[in-house]
């Protein structure tokens, strides 16, 4: 992986599909799951690049009327310009969602993947905001703030000649980002 030149893949969400969801939820509660964190020995001296990563996983239950979403999000930071194949600290967290909602009527499965992966995101990227921050500090570092959570409007054109109703995530696999000091 080139470590100089940032490399951003994007997912694309159908919001009318997620609004579909959005309109009957409501946020029940949010927990840490899942944690990890890596330094390797002697710390990070110097500015450095940053990785990151999330990815969604949704579930319904019907019976309880319930949709848990869980986040999960990676943070890699390299020493910039050491062109290392492994980095020099890791940052890992997985928090679920619970949603209630009260009319499953109409929805299927893609709708609740298109709400995790736009809502679900943009509802845990606080709590993961926070958690690097406390982590960063906790293991010595200078002071780390991840950037805002985006959606950013894809500009493709559909058949009709319409504006697409689906919309870029960012940030998400794999954006080398240079950190401030």
């Amino acid at each position: 992986m080139n470590k100089s030149k940032p490399q951003t893949e994007h997912k694309s969400v159908d919001l009318k599909k997620a609004v579909m969801v959005a309109d009957r939820v409501e946020l029940q509660n949010v927990r840490l799951v899942q944690t990890n964190c890596l330094l390797k020995p002697g710390g990070v001296k110097g500015p450095y690049e940053l990785s990151m990563d999330s990815n969604v996983t949704t579930k319904i239950n019907t019976e309880n009327k319930n949709i848990a979403i869980v986040a999960s999000f990676e943070l890699d930071a390299y020493v910039k310009d050491a062109r290392k194949e492994a980095p020099d600290f890791k940052i890992g967290a997985s928090f679920v969602l619970s949603y209630k909602i009260d009319n499953l009527e109409g929805l299927g499965e893609e709708h609740i993947q298109a709400f995790g992966e736009s809502n679900g995101l943009y509802n845990a990227w606080p709590y993961w905001r926070e958690y690097v921050q406390n982590i960063v500090a906790r293991m010595g570092l200078p002071s780390l703030t991840i950037p805002v959570f985006r959606l950013v409007p894809k500009e493709e054109k559909k058949e009709s000649g319409g504006a697409s109703k689906e919309t870029k995530v960012l940030p998400v696999k794999k954006s080398r980002k240079k950190a401030q000091k």
